[in-house]
């Protein structure tokens, strides 16, 4: 195997990585609550 089969490799475990933290992402946002958060509009 050459660093080509390495760096095949290193990219699959990137989008996995990627995808995993969508999921995360996508947890945080259910589990919050429904009432918007005032500071939330002072930061944007």
């Amino acid at each position: 195997m050459g660093g080509g089969g390495r760096m095949k490799a290193s990219i699959e475990k990137s989008e996995v990585t990627v995808r995993q933290l969508e999921e995360v992402i996508l947890g945080l946002e259910r589990r919050k609550p429904l009432k918007p958060n005032p500071r939330y509009y002072t930061n944007h």
